[in-house]
């Protein structure tokens, strides 16, 4: 399903760039449509669904030129394999001079496969690390073998993504850097008093990759550390909800409230109302909950297996990067929330280091990284 047509994209004189991707992210539409409405090209973004199964996103009005193409995947593991075929078709109609790809899927080697039979430069746009690529298959090593050559521009979201390109073979003249990133402005406007926030909150997914039940026991360690009641707000949905509620009744000390998926409106009024955003992830290219909870001037407790561990929450600085380990994330946060002058010094130090992340900014590492391929493409 192609939602616009693709007849003024064949009459314009402006270079032209498709950009494929499995569906509109909810961080990625605002740069989107600045890139849509950028004059130097006429770009094109390709989605293999509208929305997969699993996601419940919500996003800002898509104003760019979108096009859905036949919905054809198979789960696999915690994700999708796509494999569009009329990829193929969809590209010769738009004639591309760059093609930018999201990744390594079936659809995604297509469109390379068309690149590279057609003359059009190649760039990527991934927020893998070294670490997420840890656990690849030897077909998909073989994939990254095969592809990495012949890409001519990279962008990445931080310095892990932009070391996974470099440890593939990629100059760092060609890598660009575009944020992922949260409305900040929308996330630090709400401003609630300390009697009226919750101790923590979690946010994400419920699923084993997310650890949601070792946020619950990080609280009830905390409450039984200070003596008191603590409360937690385990903000989201998913497969594990039920064994969740289960677990949280069990703790007497830990007052849980779980309000369901949020959307993207509700986001920053949930975050005003919490004082800590724990963030234990197993395995997390980036994170936005911590842009978003950096925004609300939260300080974040992560595990170093979060690609924002290091760059956007420094340890000892705007929160704690602590392994997987109970006992170490109840000393983090039993500092947290027992030294005022740590806390307004992390909170403070969370707006200053999240205010570079603007969609502005990321829309701009985008746009350096389509002119670079585009004068490639000019050679």
């Amino acid at each position: 399903m192609v939602n616009r047509s693709i007849t003024p994209a064949l009459a314009s004189d402006r270079p032209r760039v498709a950009l494929v991707t499995n569906n509109p992210p909810p961080y990625r539409v605002p740069v989107f449509n600045a890139i849509g409405d950028h004059p130097e090209w006429d770009a094109h973004f390709i989605f293999s669904v509208a929305r997969e199964p699993d996601r419940a996103w919500d996003f800002d009005p898509i104003r760019f030129k979108a096009h859905y193409l036949r919905e054809r995947y198979v789960p696999s593991s915690d994700t999708y394999i796509h494999f569009n075929i009329d990829i193929w078709k969809l590209l010769r109609e738009l004639k591309p001079d760059l093609v930018f790809l999201n990744g390594f899927n079936p659809t995604n080697a297509l469109a390379y496969l068309y690149a590279r039979t057609h003359g059009a430069a190649i760039g990527m746009i991934i927020d893998g690390t070294i670490l997420t690529e840890q656990r690849l298959s030897r077909w998909h090593r073989l994939m990254r073998a095969w592809m990495y050559p012949h890409i001519d521009t990279f962008a990445g979201p931080s310095e892990a993504t932009l070391q996974l390109y470099e440890h593939h073979g990629a100059p760092r003249s060609a890598m660009f850097k575009s944020h992922l990133c949260a409305n900040n402005e929308a996330f630090g406007k709400e401003q609630v008093a300390r009697g009226d926030q919750d101790d923590l909150i979690f946010c994400a997914r419920f699923i084993a990759e997310k650890s949601p039940s070792f946020a619950l026991q990080v609280a009830d360690g905390v409450a039984q550390r200070l003596g008191r009641k603590v409360s937690i707000k385990m903000v989201g949905s998913g497969p594990l909800d039920e064994a969740l509620r289960a677990e949280a009744a069990r703790y007497q000390n830990v007052k849980v409230t779980f309000p369901g998926f949020a959307k993207q409106a509700q986001l920053p009024g949930l975050y005003a109302h919490a004082r800590v955003l724990l963030f234990p992830t197993v395995r997390d290219a980036w994170g936005v909950v911590a842009n978003e909870a950096c925004a609300s001037g939260l300080p974040v407790v992560v595990t170093p297996m979060a690609g924002v561990a290091g760059e956007l929450v420094i340890d000892g600085d705007n929160g704690f990067v602590r392994p997987l380990d109970v006992p170490a994330w109840i000393d983090a946060v039993t500092r947290l929330l027992s030294d005022d002058a740590l806390y307004e010094r992390m909170s403070r130090r969370s707006r200053e280091l999240v205010a570079p992340y603007t969609f502005d900014n990321a829309t701009r590492g985008l746009a350096d990284a389509i002119r670079h391929g585009l004068n490639k493409h000019k050679r």
